[in-house]
């Protein structure tokens, strides 16, 4: 597939490549706001402290499609500017948080809780990324 980057610059990536990136939804902007993956109401009843298992389900899922998709966006960059080895070191630091993501989602798809949903959030946070 074919990027171009708000620099200007163009990048190929093979699909096979943005598969091991991106597992769950692909899109430009993944922030909850524009991916509308998550209404309002639904992050505010989130941040509220609502256990509703259907809720946590749909906050753990975003959160991974959210770090796939940021992740995917700093590999694209680090193709661009770095080179493919700059971009697979990237991708080598933090395909370790999309694996503990995957996991954890796949938990949150069966037993639902806070605590898990809040430890995806820390995960992130530890890497530089805030899904909210």
């Amino acid at each position: 597939m074919r990027f171009t980057l708000a620099s200007g610059k163009t990048v190929d990536v093979p699909e096979s490549k943005i598969r091991e990136i991106v597992t769950t939804t692909m899109t430009p902007n993944p922030f909850w706001r524009y991916s509308r993956l998550l209404t309002e109401g639904e992050v505010m009843s989130f941040l509220q402290g609502s256990s509703d298992p259907k809720l946590l389900k749909r906050v753990a899922y975003y959160i991974l499609v959210y770090a796939e998709n940021i992740t995917l966006s700093g590999y694209l960059y680090g193709l661009a500017e770095d080179g493919p080895s700059g971009a697979e070191t990237y991708l080598g630091h933090m395909k370790p948080l999309l694996e503990l993501l995957r996991s954890l989602n796949s938990l949150a798809s069966r037993e639902p809780s806070r605590d898990l949903v809040k430890a995806m959030i820390e995960e992130c946070l530890r890497e530089g990324i805030d899904p909210f």
